[in-house]
């Protein structure tokens, strides 16, 4: 791509956004879908990335208390829940620790487990079960959301009730998602496409963080669980998925 020498160039995802990055320094590129780019390494900082690189980021790092508070108002008997992550994710080193606080507040264990491509899922599951996890939180990360519904099978066969971060989660059969709405963030990026185009340079556009976020929650999944959810959390739903 870089080759072709295009105005702008447009992805998604932190290993695209990476991989885009290294790959120029003077094509403008914009990154509608990310997290903490600053952690990354590919902004300077929000408010004025530097270089030639900008966009959108989900906040799924500082959405997960929130996510663990919604899963025990949803399933309240839960007491040790395991957090999935990408051990190749940067940003996910400090999961769970960084809601430490808000799980003993809630009577909450936490269990770590790690599962960086399709083939490691299985394993995780069984140290999920060795951990005696009760529920489990995915984080947002490309090969999650790429091979969900095997993600979502193998919790439904262990019965874990599961929450997630986009929407695409829950309409696969994630109990509960709640973050940003991915599709709002891309075309906004198309908004800063076109400022770039018109002469605007990546500097001047600030990385941009989402203030709204959407509780999906998918009842199909809940009675394959057994699960009678608390009218509470029902009301606080953007959508439910019958």
């Amino acid at each position: 791509m870089v080759q072709r020498t295009p105005d702008v160039l447009w992805t998604h995802s932190p290993p695209a956004a990476q991989a885009t990055k290294q790959a120029t320094t003077t094509i403008p590129i914009v990154v509608a879908v990310s997290s903490d780019l600053v952690a990354q390494g590919l902004a300077a900082g929000l408010a004025q990335p530097g270089g030639n690189l900008t966009g959108f980021e989900l906040r799924d790092i500082e959405l997960l208390g929130k996510r663990l508070e919604l899963l025990k108002e949803a399933v309240p008997m839960i007491a040790r829940v395991a957090v999935l992550v990408d051990p190749a994710a940067r940003a996910h080193d400090r999961v769970p620790s960084n809601i430490e606080a808000e799980a003993r507040a809630l009577g909450v264990q936490l269990q770590r487990v790690e599962a960086g491509a399709p083939d490691a899922f299985e394993g995780a599951f069984a140290a999920m079960v060795q951990g005696r996890a009760e529920a489990l939180i995915i984080m947002d990360v490309p090969v999650f959301a790429l091979h969900r519904h095997r993600l979502l099978e193998l919790a439904r066969l262990h019965r874990l009730p599961t929450v997630s971060g986009t929407r695409f989660f829950a309409e696969a059969g994630s109990l509960l998602a709640y973050g940003a709405n991915v599709y709002d963030l891309c075309r906004r990026s198309a908004v800063y496409v076109d400022k770039i185009l018109k002469g605007t340079k990546p500097t001047e556009l600030p990385v941009e963080q989402p203030t709204k976020f959407e509780l999906v929650i998918n009842l199909k999944t809940a009675q394959t669980l057994g699960l009678t959810l608390p009218p509470s959390i029902l009301f606080q739903a953007d959508e439910v998925i019958r």
